[in-house]
């Protein structure tokens, strides 16, 4: 992923768990308009930043919290915010019970042409809200004065044919986010020590026909971000 994505979330008032969501089948592709609706109540979100996490509490409740998007690495100023999907077996002790589900209405990626890099907006055809796989941790800061960072890393995969066309550049380019489908969140947000088949069974890819790719234009500019949420 390009480092930005939005999300769009609703809690419960006073509870932090996680109010599921309930799809229709689709009938229709989502236009332009109704992405721009929820892309204008969205927030961006960077490394760094504090993102809304879904994972399954000890308690076995489902619970939705903000954690760090990035895991901090000794040199403060950077953070790992995406994971390869390819990388994960040779850490799979680590990462084998860890799995979140992280909300976003659309994700962002800029495609590089003629020296110009032009920001597109992506979005699921079948969902309103995706929910894409994420690995969590906790960090412990070498000062005991600083609280532990909750960390939620990105997982990524190879790109289908239309991502390959606008994520053309840069180190993670040919790079697209998973997406864990509403069939699988139950087995995701588990906490069984399943094997690596498993693993990437849940973490399928998308084809091209699935998403919908949309330059986005702001006049007199040649880059732009997100409307900030009203």
């Amino acid at each position: 992923m390009c480092n930005k994505f939005a999300q769009l979330v609703t809690k419960p008032d006073g509870t932090q768990h996680w109010i599921r969501p309930s799809y229709d089948a689709p009938t229709t592709l989502y236009d332009g308009k109704t992405h721009s609706d929820l892309m204008r109540k969205s927030e961006m979100k960077y490394p760094k930043n504090p993102v809304e996490v879904i994972y399954r509490a000890k308690s076995g409740i489902e619970k939705m919290n903000s954690f760090q998007w990035g895991r901090p690495l000794p040199d403060k100023s950077k953070v790992v915010n995406n994971t390869r999907i390819e990388n994960i077996t040779t850490h799979w002790s680590k990462y084998s019970d860890n799995r979140v589900l992280i909300p976003i209405t659309h994700f962002q990626e800029y495609k590089e042409e003629s020296g110009l890099r032009k920001p597109f907006n992506i979005w699921f055809n079948d969902f309103p809200i995706a929910y894409m796989a994420g690995l969590a941790g906790t960090h412990f800061p070498e000062d005991k004065n600083q609280e532990p960072i909750r960390w939620v890393s990105l997982i990524t995969q190879e790109a289908c044919s239309k991502m390959r066309l606008i994520h053309n550049s840069g180190d993670n380019r040919f790079r697209q986010p998973c997406l864990v489908k509403p069939s699988a969140w139950d087995f995701w947000l588990s906490d069984k020590h399943y094997g690596e088949e498993t693993f990437f069974k849940l973490c399928q890819g998308y084809l091209s026909e699935e998403i919908t790719a949309e330059e986005e234009e702001i006049p007199g500019s040649q880059m732009g971000l997100f409307t900030n949420p009203t």
